[in-house]
C-alpha cells in the first residue's frame, strides 16, 4: 500500500527567508526523494562552497561592493560556521546553499552576511562547486593512472623474454612475450592520460559571475575569482556556464575507456589463471574461494575489474539520459548528474587499484607459457616469410603452401601442433610449386618460438630490443605526465594558499 503522506505537504518552518515565495513547505515525497537525497552530497560540497564564499567575499571587498567592516564580519563568521551534523532538516525546502546562508547571517548579521550574495546566484555557485569536485576526481584519476602505468612498465621489464602464446579470435596466432602483452595495455593507458588531461583542461574553468544565467549588473571581477579558486580560465558565456555539464561527460568517458581496456586485460588474465590453462596464478590476497568446492581459488579481484568497467558504462549512459531530457538552460536535473559521475569515478578507481594490486603479486609460470608458445602452428607465418624473402615466392603463394601443409599434418594427426619438412614438400607439390628444399633441422629453427619473437625487430614488435625501446619511451612519457600532474597540483595549492592568506588577513584585521 502507498504511504499515507505521499500527498501531504509540510508547513513552511521559515528556516530560510528565501522560502517566503512559497505558501507551503515541500510535499513529503519531495523531501524524501529529492531534498533528503541531496544531503549525502553535502559533505563533498561544503569545502568547495566555503572556498567559493571566501573567494567571492575577497573579490567583492576589493571591488568596493562590501565594506571592510562587513567583510571582516563575514570572514569571521565563515571561520565559525560548521556544516550541521547528521541529517539537517530540509522540510522547509532548504538546500546546502540556503542552510549555509542562514548560518552566515545568523552569525554575521543581515547587514554583513546578507550582502555576500551580490553578483552571483546559487546556479553559478553550484556549477563552480561541481567543477571543483570533478577536477579533484580527475587529479586523483590521473595520479592513479600514472601509478598503474608505472606498475605495468615495471612488470613488463621483468618479462621482456617471457615467451607466451599470442592470440587472435581466442586462438593461437603467433608467439609474443608477456612483457609485450603488458605494453599493449600500457600504450592504451598512455592515451588515457592524455584524455584525462584534456578533460581536466575543459573542467577547470570558472563559471562564477554568470549569476543565474545572464550575467550581472554588479561590477564584479570574474578574473579575480578565477585566480582565487585555482581555475585556469573562464566559462565565458553566462548561459553556457550554468546550463552545461559536458565536462562531466569528458571525465566519465575518459575513466570509462580506461576501465574498459583494463577489464579486457583482466579477462585475458582470468583465462590464463584458469587451471585449464595455468600460465599464471593470482596471489591468495586477490583471490576468493568456493563455499562448496574446497579446491577452488577464484580470481575475484579481476572479476570485479570486469564488472565495474560495465558499471561505468551504465553511469555514462545515465549521464546522457539525464542531459537528453533538459533544455539549454539551468534546471535542477543537473544536480542529478553528480551521482552517476561520482559513481563512475569511484568505480574507475576500483578498477585501477584492483588491477594494480593483481599485477604486483602475480606469479607467472614462464616454462609453461614457453612450452605452449609454439602450439597451434603459431610459427608457420615465419616460414611463409622465409619463402617470400629467401626463395622469392610471392607471399600469397607461400601462404597457400603453408596452409595446405597445416591441413596435411592435421589430417594425419588431429593433435598435431607444427609442420614437418615432408608436409611442406607435399603441399608444395600439390599446389604446383617446386620444393623449397629445406630440411627438418632448418625448418625447426624457423619454427622456434624464441626465434619468432626475437626476429620481430620492427618498431613496436615483440623482439626484446623493441620492447625495451617501448618501455623507455613510455617511461619518458610517464615523467612528462608526472610533471604536468605536479604542476597542476602546485597551481591549485598556490591558489588555495593565496586565498587563505588574503582571507585570514580579512578575518583577523578587516584591513
Amino acid at each position: 500500500m502507498p504511504e499515507q503522506d505521499q500527498t501531504e505537504t509540510v508547513p513552511s518552518v521559515k528556516g530560510s527567508r528565501s522560502m517566503e515565495r512559497l505558501a507551503q513547505g515541500p510535499a513529503a515525497p519531495l523531501v524524501r526523494h529529492v531534498l533528503s537525497r541531496e544531503v549525502g552530497a553535502w559533505v563533498t560540497m561544503w569545502p568547495h562552497y566555503m572556498a567559493i564564499q571566501k573567494a567571492h567575499l575577497l573579490m567583492l571587498n576589493e571591488r568596493g561592493l562590501i565594506s571592510r567592516e562587513n567583510a571582516h564580519l563575514v570572514a569571521k563568521a565563515l571561520n565559525e560556521i560548521r556544516m550541521p551534523q547528521g541529517a539537517p532538516a530540509v522540510v522547509d525546502g532548504s538546500d546546502l546553499y540556503f542552510i549555509m546562508e542562514k548560518l552566515l547571517i545568523d552569525t554575521a548579521g543581515d547587514a554583513a552576511g546578507g550582502r555576500l550574495h551580490l553578483g552571483r546566484s546559487r546556479n553559478d555557485m553550484n556549477a563552480a562547486a561541481i567543477r571543483m569536485i570533478a577536477r579533484d576526481q580527475l587529479i586523483e584519476a590521473f595520479r592513479g593512472t600514472l601509478d598503474l602505468q608505472n606498475r605495468l612498465l615495471d612488470v613488463a621489464e621483468l618479462h621482456v623474454h617471457t615467451i607466451m602464446p599470442g592470440l587472435t579470435h581466442r586462438q593461437a596466432a603467433q608467439p609474443i612475450t608477456f612483457g609485450f602483452w603488458l605494453l599493449g595495455l600500457a600504450a592504451s593507458i598512455d592515451r588515457d592520460l592524455d584524455r584525462l588531461r584534456q578533460a581536466y583542461r575543459r573542467t577547470n574553468l570558472n563559471p562564477m559571475g554568470a549569476a543565474a544565467f545572464s550575467g550581472t549588473r554588479i561590477d564584479i571581477d570574474r578574473e579575480r575569482t578565477t585566480a582565487l579558486l585555482g581555475f585556469d580560465g573562464l566559462v565565458e558565456n553566462a548561459l553556457d556556464a550554468v546550463a552545461s555539464r559536458d565536462f562531466l561527460f569528458d571525465a566519465a568517458f575518459a575513466v570509462g575507456l580506461q576501465a574498459l581496456a583494463v577489464g579486457r586485460a583482466a579477462n585475458d588474465l582470468i583465462m590464463w589463471n584458469s587451471n585449464l590453462v595455468g600460465g599464471i596464478e593470482v596471489a591468495d590476497a586477490t583471490a576468493g574461494v568456493s563455499s562448496i568446492m574446497p579446491q577452488k581459488k577464484n580470481a575475484i579481484a579481476l572479476e570485479h575489474c570486469r564488472s565495474r568497467a560495465g558499471a561505468i558504462v551504465g553511469a555514462l549512459t545515465g549521464l546522457f539520459a539525464i542531459a537528453r531530457g533538459t533544455f539549454l538552460e539551468h534546471a535542477r536535473d543537473a544536480s542529478d548528474m553528480l551521482a552517476p559521475f561520482s559513481a563512475a569515478s569511484e568505480d574507475g578507481r576500483s578498477v585501477r587499484e584492483l588491477f594494480h594490486e593483481v599485477l604486483g603479486s602475480l606469479q607467472v609460470f614462464t616454462d609453461r607459457l614457453a612450452q605452449r608458445a609454439g602450439n597451434g602452428f603459431s610459427t608457420v607465418t615465419d616460414v611463409a616469410d622465409w619463402l617470400a624473402v629467401e626463395k622469392s615466392w610471392s607471399f600469397r603463394a607461400s601462404h597457400e603452401v603453408l596452409a595446405r601443409a597445416v591441413r596435411i599434418e592435421i589430417d594425419r594427426n588431429p593433435g598435431a601442433e607444427t609442420i614437418s619438412a615432408a608436409a611442406l614438400d607435399e603441399a608444395s607439390s600439390l599446389l604446383g610449386r617446386k620444393s623449397p628444399g629445406i630440411g627438418d633441422d632448418e625448418l625447426a629453427q624457423l619454427l622456434d618460438p624464441l626465434r619468432s619473437v626475437t626476429d620481430r625487430r620492427s618498431r613496436g614488435g615483440t623482439s626484446p630490443a623493441s620492447v625495451r625501446a617501448m618501455i623507455a619511451h613510455l617511461r619518458t612519457r610517464s615523467v612528462q605526465e608526472d610533471a604536468w600532474l605536479t604542476s597542476s597540483i602546485s597551481a591549485l595549492e598556490h591558489a588555495e594558499a593565496q586565498r587563505e592568506t588574503d582571507f585570514r588577513t580579512r578575518a583577523s584585521t578587516g584591513s
